[in-house]
């Protein structure tokens, strides 16, 4: 008479089974994390888009008197490339150096450099491949000002939304192939605004 024998330990199929659930958890576990990187960077892009803002605000409300000369420096794709008069103290040459004695218009043209090009933290350096534009909703069309005194300026950033994009989308970003327009409705996934409405 035969007997049965009682199967031990844990067959291949089971192995592989095992395996696979296994393998599809960590799947789950590393795209959970990689979305979580990407929201973390996209507050902190925010963030800076945020403070810069409110910060080139303030700066015009104090000296609203040059409306637009602000507005041609903060619309000039170029203003990075070459720093204005220095209208603040600064660390250069080994030391600090005195800011020089500016008009109303180079305190302007300096406010927006400052803001969007100087430093690691400056708006230009810290968001990916961003956008800024200083509108101005003239109340008065007879005078030769562009933007007459007591008029609202809409203030809009736009930036690269890492969690919106790829690698290969901010790529093409970089090299030109999507441009980085706050108004352009085509490509506004790619993109996160803040806009500042305000009057000096």
């Amino acid at each position: 008479m035969k007997t049965l024998r009682q199967q031990s330990g844990i067959s291949m199929i089971e192995l592989l089974v095992s395996l696979a659930i296994f393998t599809i958890g960590l799947a789950g576990f590393a795209t959970l994390q990689m979305r979580s990187m990407q929201e973390g960077f996209d507050t902190s892009q925010r963030s800076v888009a945020i403070w810069r803002a409110q910060e080139l605000a303030d700066r015009v409300r104090a000296n609203n008197s040059e409306l637009d000369t602000y507005m041609a420096s903060v619309n000039d794709a170029n203003i990075c490339s070459a720093a204005p008069t220095r209208c603040a103290d600064y660390w250069g040459g080994g030391g600090e150096v005195a800011a020089a004695a500016c008009t109303a218009a180079q305190v302007a043209a300096f406010d927006a450099w400052d803001v969007l090009c100087n430093g690691a933290d400056a708006t230009d350096a810290a968001l990916v491949e961003s956008d800024i534009s200083l509108a101005c909703d003239d109340i008065d069309a007879t005078d030769a000002a562009a933007c007459s005194d007591g008029s609202a300026l809409t203030l809009e950033v736009c930036w690269t939304s890492r969690s919106a994009t790829g690698d290969d989308q901010i790529a093409a970003v970089r090299a030109g192939n999507v441009p980085t327009d706050c108004a352009n409705s085509d490509l506004s996934y790619l993109f996160e605004y803040y806009t500042l409405e305000f009057r000096p």
